[in-house]
């Protein structure tokens, strides 16, 4: 392996290094918006790579940002988060589904939509006083919530998980 090679590992393992500290002290609220933003910014460099008909790229900016709406929706507690938590199920799956169908058709309008989705969703997580939606989850009777209170995200597998899925690398 030449030295300028072997330079761009030893600097690829460093920022991989970095990315995964970084994550490590992100409170829940702040990993969840870096999720949207990674969807949304993977989801937009579909659309354009298929605008340039660049369809190997937009296959993997695909694949990215399917992957981490898939993340949301495996780190949802439904339990907790009854109704509001089935909710957002239901739109991660569609938002899945139509990146899938992206894949096949590329149509840009089924990108539009997705976008769209991740956008409403990320500003209404900016808006959240987390800590208060917390509080407000757990029932006098320790119960999990019912009726729509709300839902508590659990973290991300781990630091290494989530900073591959935001990985600009693609």
């Amino acid at each position: 392996m030449d030295d300028r090679r072997k330079n761009d590992t030893v600097h690829a393992r460093a920022a991989k290094c970095y990315r995964e500290e970084h994550v490590n002290g992100l409170s829940q609220k702040e990993l969840i918006l870096m999720l949207y933003d990674g969807a949304i910014k993977f989801s937009s460099e579909a659309k354009e790579a298929i605008e340039r008909k660049d369809f190997v790229q937009s296959y993997k900016c695909i694949v990215k940002a399917r992957d981490i709406v898939a993340e949301l929706l495996r780190i949802l507690d439904v339990e907790v988060g009854g109704e509001v938590a089935q909710n957002l199920q239901r739109l991660y799956v569609y938002m899945i589904g139509r990146l899938i169908e992206v894949n096949f058709t590329k149509e840009t309008r089924l990108i539009d939509n997705v976008v769209d989705i991740l956008r409403k969703l990320r500003s209404a997580w900016a808006e959240i006083d987390f800590q208060q939606a917390l509080a407000s989850l757990a029932p006098a009777d320790g119960q999990p919530g019912r009726n729509g209170e709300g839902y508590r995200p659990v973290k991300p597998r781990s630091p290494a998980t989530t900073s591959r899925l935001l990985s600009v690398t693609v």
